[in-house]
């Protein structure tokens, strides 16, 4: 069980952020090495890529160790801009290859979403086939719902959600989905332990989501260019730029090489 004290730590903002994403989209689960263990024990490890831009690879090298989930791949088409050193949700220009515990592996790109503790959160349909899947709305307790409907449909007559009310929300919303994913763990850990090339066009790339990572090699890709201004990225324009002793600088042109050097596949 996901115990309340867990949450305690988030701010209101954040809180109250989570809370109504869930409430209008229960579609959502909870994924963290505390569940994935439940799950299925022993937690793989792997090797792989991921994207970024200047400011968030500084951020990322503050995650070395941590619990939060970050998104990663490790096999991409051949025509996918990340080949040419271009980012998925940035404007790229840094590669960095981790070593991370596996959350979860998929074939095509998760579109998971990250909350303030560093859960990550992937659509119900991206982890179970049609037939396993389940309704969150139909499996959360009557306490849970109450705080929903209160929230959804406020009577001035009834005293509105606290922040209290809140979290007791979210722990039993992530309790049940924790619940459910374990009734059909069989069907997760098939899932999890799977291993396929397949991609499904030129332009794609999977998702592994790893948590408590380490950073192995980091490439700072001269010649990407912002999708928005045109100026280069800013380590290189940064006048403090150190590279680090597991850094190196290529061109992008030699992106394919550097990811195949860490055996990324590309197709």
């Amino acid at each position: 069980m996901i115990r309340l004290k867990q949450l305690i730590t988030e701010d209101s903002p954040k809180i109250s952020s989570l809370f109504g994403r869930l409430v209008y989209d229960s579609t959502l689960i909870p994924l963290s090495i505390p569940i994935i263990k439940k799950l299925v024990g022993n937690i793989k490890t792997a090797k792989v890529a991921h994207v970024t831009d200047y400011k968030g690879y500084q951020k990322l090298k503050k995650l070395e160790g941590k619990k939060k989930g970050i998104s990663s791949f490790n096999k991409l088409g051949s025509k996918s801009w990340v080949t040419r050193g271009k980012g998925i949700a940035t404007d790229g220009g840094v590669m960095v290859i981790l070593e991370g515990q596996i959350l979860l592996n998929s074939d095509w790109d998760l579109y998971s979403v990250t909350d303030s503790q560093g859960r990550k959160w992937v659509e119900i349909k991206r982890i179970l086939d049609d037939k396993h899947q389940f309704k969150m709305e139909d499996e959360l307790p009557k306490e849970a719902q109450e705080i929903k409907d209160r929230y959804l449909f406020p009577n001035k007559e009834l005293p509105k959600i606290t922040q209290q009310e809140k979290r007791e929300f979210i722990e039993m919303y992530i309790d049940t989905a924790t619940k459910e994913l374990l009734k059909r763990k069989k069907i997760f850990q098939d899932k999890y332990f799977s291993e396929s090339d397949y991609l499904d066009h030129a332009w794609a790339w999977n998702e592994i989501i790893v948590a408590q990572m380490k950073i192995k090699e980091v490439a700072f890709v001269e010649g990407v260019r912002a999708r928005k201004k045109p100026k280069k990225r800013g380590w290189e324009t940064d006048k403090n730029f150190k590279l680090p002793n597991n850094g190196v600088i290529i061109d992008t042109k030699d992106v394919p090489g550097f990811l195949k050097k860490h055996s990324i596949k590309i197709k």
